[in-house]
C-alpha cells in the first residue's frame, strides 16, 4: 500500500489522463493550483524536476467527478465551482 502511495506518474502520463498539455500540467503544478505533486527547481539548474504521486492524481480525478471516498458529493453550484467540480458532474 505504501508503495501505491508512492508511485511516481510522469508529467506526460498525469497530462494524458487530465486530458491536459504537459505544459499547463506543468505550470499548475509549478503554481500550486494542481494537487498532484510538486516541482523543484535546484539552484543553479535551469531545469524543473515535477514530482506527481499516483495517489494524488488518483484523488484528484475522482474530485473532478464529484465523488470524495468513493461517494458522491452533493453541494450548492458555489461550493461545488471553488472546490473545482464541474458542473454537470
Amino acid at each position: 500500500m505504501e508503495n501505491e502511495q508512492l508511485e511516481r506518474v510522469t508529467v506526460k502520463q498525469a497530462a494524458a489522463e487530465l486530458n491536459m498539455d504537459y505544459r499547463t500540467v506543468q505550470y499548475l503544478i509549478s503554481a500550486g493550483r494542481l494537487p498532484i505533486g510538486h516541482a523543484v527547481k535546484r539552484e543553479g539548474c535551469n531545469r524543473t524536476t515535477y514530482y506527481i504521486y499516483r495517489a494524488a492524481l488518483d484523488a484528484y480525478k475522482k474530485s473532478l467527478k464529484g465523488e470524495k471516498d468513493g461517494e458522491p458529493v452533493q453541494g450548492n453550484t458555489e461550493q461545488r465551482i471553488d472546490e473545482g467540480i464541474p458542473e454537470g458532474i
